[in-house]
């Protein structure tokens, strides 16, 4: 059934290649532009192979690229060894594409790829303002001049362009190189007051509950041992390291949370202790929650 080249098995099976199938291994050069290609879907093509960075299988690698431009979209920046750089800004490059479309297929269609739902919503919001009157060079690869220590391979920083036209990283350029991600961020004077949501609050204190423990501080010294082992300069010694957290901290921490400005209702103190099925907020102001199956006009 197939013609013979030669490429047998050892138990006289002819293999099935390229050749047996009846198309060379040149089949894709034949003139006809890159465009009718679908977009973010160059691993599934016979140009896989020229996504030249390293990856167990084609699912593994695929998947590498997935992160990475789940990443670029989460934080509008990223550094990756060269030989993801290059297809990387080609696959950023098809998600603003998709993007500035702004259809159901398109939204279909990145969501399929990216990894978080949530930076698909944020790219259909944001990246056909930002990019929708550039035609292309959406991205900036920029080399960082230094080698990752584990393997000595080059180390590339890819960013979005436009960044001033971006609600959410408007404020992120404090320097013109890469190294402004990489320096201490200025406090700015509006932001010291800000109140922060009740929710968002309990979120950091346990998030932030984990680094007030001594078994955090015993691994946050043997983390100093460990840089200054592997040769990293300006690490303290470890016998110079201090808690990041005091018990004085904490006492003025606790102190300041637990004072509750009564500036509406002095007097009545009782009603934010039997908080049942109201939030603290809204018994002190004594609003009137929608149940659901009320008329909306009970609210006035």
């Amino acid at each position: 059934i197939f013609p013979d080249f030669g490429f047998r098995h050892s138990r006289g099976m002819i293999r099935l290649s390229r050749l047996s199938r009846g198309w060379g291994s040149f089949h894709h050069v034949d003139g006809e532009p890159k465009e009718v290609q679908p977009l973010l879907m160059r691993d599934m093509t016979d140009s896989a192979k020229k996504m030249h960075f390293g990856g167990r299988t084609p699912y593994h690698k695929q998947y590498i690229m997935r992160k990475m431009l789940t990443e670029l979209i989460r934080r509008d920046f990223l550094t990756v060894p060269g030989a993801r750089a290059k297809m990387l800004a080609k696959y950023a490059a098809d998600a603003i594409n998709l993007a500035k479309r702004g259809d159901t297929n398109s939204r279909q269609q990145l969501a399929y790829f990216l990894l978080d739902n949530y930076m698909v919503d944020k790219a259909f919001d944001e990246f056909p303002l930002r990019f929708g009157k550039m035609n292309g060079n959406y991205v900036s690869v920029s080399w960082l001049r230094e080698e990752r220590r584990k393997d000595h391979v080059k180390l590339f920083f890819v960013e979005l362009r436009n960044r001033a036209a971006s609600p959410t990283h408007r404020g992120d350029d404090t320097e013109k190189g890469p190294e402004r991600f990489f320096l201490p961020q200025p406090q700015l004077e509006n932001f010291k007051d800000r109140e922060i949501p009740k929710h968002m609050q309990m979120i950091f204190d346990r998030w932030a509950s984990k680094y007030k423990t001594p078994e955090f501080f015993t691994w946050w010294k043997i983390r100093h041992a460990t840089l200054r082992y592997w040769g990293y300069r300006n690490i303290p010694h470890p016998a110079d390291v201090a808690p990041l957290w005091s018990e004085r901290e904490e006492e003025e921490f606790q102190k300041d949370q637990s004072f509750v400005p009564s500036d509406e209702n002095p007097s009545n103190s009782d009603e934010t202790l039997d908080l049942g099925d109201l939030s603290l907020g809204d018994k002190q102001r004594n609003r009137e929650l929608w149940s659901g199956t009320d008329p909306v006009s009970s609210l006035e």
